[in-house]
């Protein structure tokens, strides 16, 4: 496999990584909702930000679901579900940092800054026409993004527990 070839759902339609393609993808989405939604919960009070968020979150599971389950050889049934995954999550890290940003710049300039590089990373597809770098590209930021949050929302949720065990005199 070279992923300046093919892209990188070139594995759901080999029949010995079909399965193992489509229940990861399966289980990435599920991740992704799950940690969108947890995520924006920590995050965020407003209401309207959260449902645009959580709308937008919901999108996005719903378009990685079908670009699981239809394959590629498909053709343009496939690919528009996959189009529209990776612009409404890029969108939802780019608009999570920019609502974000409003009572923490710097917090929110890293999700605008990731959701940007998320987008300019299909300039890669130029070079390579197939989209397996640019994918490869998408997906690290993508991880990146996603430990970093998991990591800040722990600890956040940590010193909520700890301000809140202490006794007040």
């Amino acid at each position: 496999f070279d992923p300046r070839e093919k892209p990188l759902s070139y594995f759901g339609i080999i029949d010995t990584t079909s399965t193992i393609w489509v229940i990861s993808l399966i289980i990435l989405s599920i991740g992704i909702l799950w940690g969108g939604i947890v995520r924006v919960n920590q995050f965020f009070k407003d209401f309207n930000q959260k449902l645009i968020l959580k709308s937008t979150i919901v999108f996005s599971f719903i378009c990685l679901m079908m670009t699981a389950i239809i394959p590629m050889t498909e053709g343009w049934w496939h690919k528009l579900p996959a189009i529209f995954f990776f612009l409404s999550y890029n969108f939802f890290i780019f608009i999570f940092g920019l609502f974000r940003s409003f009572s923490q710049v710097r917090n929110g300039f890293f999700s605008v800054c990731i959701g940007s590089l998320m987008l300019l990373s299909t300039l890669f597809l130029i070079p390579f026409p197939k989209g397996g770098i640019s994918e490869i590209l998408y997906i690290q930021l993508m991880t990146y993004w996603n430990l970093l949050m998991f990591i800040k929302g722990n600890r956040r949720v940590k010193m909520k527990s700890t301000s809140q065990k202490q006794p007040t005199a």
